[in-house]
């Protein structure tokens, strides 16, 4: 599929990193599924604890990106980066909710426990994102998050490229064009 003038495409280091972070996030879903999550009742499935699915799900997207970087088609990687963004928030969310919202009175989180058995969806993104930024628990993080615009940037890029809001990206995916600096892109 490639040809000489395509190694610095190929040995592009992104391809090492993508294989190295869906390893820890492999290694990190098993390491987690023995522990029983909170909140809910009736876990689908055979672990008992819902990061088990998140992180292996967030593996299998970022195995998913660098097959399709593989194939050059830059544009279908972006689409699934904002999925994998979009994982992240939803776990922290879900997780912050649980813990919040958990106790020996009210052991069972409705609102999670109704999304894992597919009775009703999570809150709309916007508002899974506030919470997450005004939990004390992230009091510590949320300065560096938010130090500047670069997470809002890169989901800014992403959404351009899911909508086409530039001809460029619907360029980027089409594997048969000989695009000069496809690699710059990368």
């Amino acid at each position: 599929m490639f040809n000489d003038e395509d190694a610095a495409y190929v040995q592009h280091r992104v391809f090492k990193e993508l294989k190295e972070y869906a390893q820890f996030y492999g290694n990190l879903s098993f390491s987690v599924m023995s522990f029983a999550s909170s909140g809910i009742l009736n876990l689908p499935h055979a672990s008992a604890n819902i990061d088990t699915y998140f992180f292996s799900s967030m593996q299998s997207t970022l195995i998913s990106i660098r097959e399709i970087l593989s194939r050059r088609r830059l544009n279908d990687s972006y689409v699934l980066l904002r999925s994998f963004y979009e994982s992240i928030i939803i776990n922290v969310y879900c997780g912050l909710y649980i813990e919040d919202k958990c106790s020996l009175e009210s052991y069972v989180v409705q609102e999670v426990n109704d999304w894992i058995h597919g009775k009703s969806p999570l809150p709309r993104f916007e508002k899974m994102i506030k919470y997450i930024l005004s939990s004390n628990a992230f009091s510590g993080i949320n300065p560096l998050l938010n130090k500047n615009d670069l997470y809002k940037k890169i989901r800014d890029r992403c959404n351009s490229h899911v909508h086409f809001n530039i001809y460029w990206n619907l360029l980027l995916n089409d594997d048969s064009l000989d695009l000069d600096n496809r690699t710059e892109y990368l």
